[in-house]
């Protein structure tokens, strides 16, 4: 997960007073949230605020020489899209001090970006030689593959954005050739993953219901995300309007340009 570290006055001045914010701000309020929190974040893809006096030098100090979220800090998630800013409340609370959609942006930024990625982090049941994968074209899919199923929008968001930027795969008319020889599919298994959709043979489905589907597509994007990491980030194409800063500014926040991702 790649965030927006927002500069903070509670950082900055060592004040932070959570008293109220439970009862003003919608939360979420899970056992150790910060510390998984802390081991998904994707540090040397995430963009930092600037040091003060300077619009172009980055503090990737910021958070220390190991970055470390802590109670009182913000970031923004989500890159394109409207700005959502989450405070860490606690060691167990996260916030959603600012939204430009409604209180229930931050239910979504939960069961769709934060709790999957957990859950994939942390309680993998893949192994790294029970998926073969082959980039081919898809003039290449025999044509008794007829059967497609979705990823779910999430679940392929988060394999976009880990896997698949930066690299060449899907590209013209292109697609994954994947044999999954897991204990789960109790039989080498071969389909195709053709960008958010995965195309199967009908054959191997008979006499499995929708459970199975759906759990093998999760199997799958397991396996990538615990053996593929991030190389890069889609360039962030939504410029801050002078009121959206301002409103940071009020905050106690300093807003986060958005460096190229080539950016040392």
């Amino acid at each position: 997960m790649v965030i927006k570290v927002l500069r903070t006055v509670a950082r900055d001045q060592g004040n932070w007073k959570p008293e109220n914010f439970k009862k003003d701000y919608p939360v979420v309020e899970i056992p150790a949230l910060l510390t998984k929190l802390n081991c998904i974040i994707e540090w040397e893809f995430c963009k930092w605020p600037t040091i003060p006096g300077s619009e172009s030098e980055y503090d990737k100090n910021y958070l220390g020489s190991t970055p470390e979220l802590k109670p009182g800090d913000a970031f923004s998630i989500g890159g394109q899209g409207n700005l959502q800013i989450i405070r860490i409340v606690s060691e167990n609370v996260i916030g959603l001090e600012h939204t430009e959609t409604s209180g229930l942006a931050l239910d979504r930024i939960w069961k769709e970006l934060i709790s999957p990625e957990i859950e994939l982090f942390f309680n993998s049941q893949t192994t790294s030689g029970q998926i073969e994968i082959e980039d081919i074209d898809t003039i290449h899919i025999p044509s008794e593959y007829t059967v497609y199923h979705p990823i779910p929008h999430y679940l392929y968001q988060i394999w976009r954005d880990r896997c698949l930027y930066g690299r060449e795969w899907l590209k013209e008319n292109h697609c994954l050739k994947i044999v999954n020889q897991s204990e789960f599919t109790m039989f080498p298994m071969t389909y195709y993953l053709t960008g958010y959709r995965i195309l199967f043979n009908p054959m191997d489905l008979e006499g499995m219901g929708d459970d199975f589907v759906k759990e093998l597509i999760w199997e799958t994007m397991d396996w990538f995300y615990n053996n593929y990491t991030r190389i890069d980030v889609e360039p962030d194409t939504i410029p801050q309007s002078d009121e959206i800063k301002s409103f940071i500014g009020n905050l106690g926040l300093t807003s986060t340009p958005s460096p190229s991702t080539t950016q040392p």
